[in-house]
């Protein structure tokens, strides 16, 4: 039997018995479905710097915990090592591939969206650690 299989035969609800929206913990539900972390949306701080904030939800024992990486201008570079770039549709998925370097969880802090070289892909990322 095929993932593909067991999923069509799975059938998972959610009750909701209050008056308004059910309250979803987002870190239950990455867990639920395989997820290993859980990024949020694009934010400022108050500095006017941009970074993401994503949680490791798994039970990775060398990090957990949340963590910010910021955009960093063309300056900042010469303070910080390059880990790796990934290609892919969106910032999103360049981070699910891009954590696939080792430790990527404590090294990284920082990141640039850069041209795509591939055919088909819409950005390429590069992350990058403290020198």
């Amino acid at each position: 039997m095929t993932r593909n299989d067991m999923a069509k035969k799975t059938e998972y609800r959610i009750r909701c018995t209050s008056k308004g929206y059910p309250k979803v913990d987002v870190k239950q539900l990455a867990k639920a479905l395989g997820a290993d972390s859980v990024t949020g949306p694009l934010k400022i701080d108050e500095l006017g710097r941009e970074y993401f904030e994503f949680e490791v939800v798994a039970g990775n024992k060398d990090y957990s915990g949340t963590k910010r990486i910021y955009k960093l201008s063309d300056e900042e570079l010469e303070k910080h090592k390059l880990i790796g770039e990934a290609e892919g549709q969106d910032f999103f998925f360049c981070l699910f591939m891009g954590r696939h370097a080792k430790n990527f969880h404590n090294r990284v802090c920082g990141y640039q969206v850069l041209k795509p070289t591939q055919k088909g892909m819409e950005t390429r990322v590069a992350f990058y650690e403290k020198a």
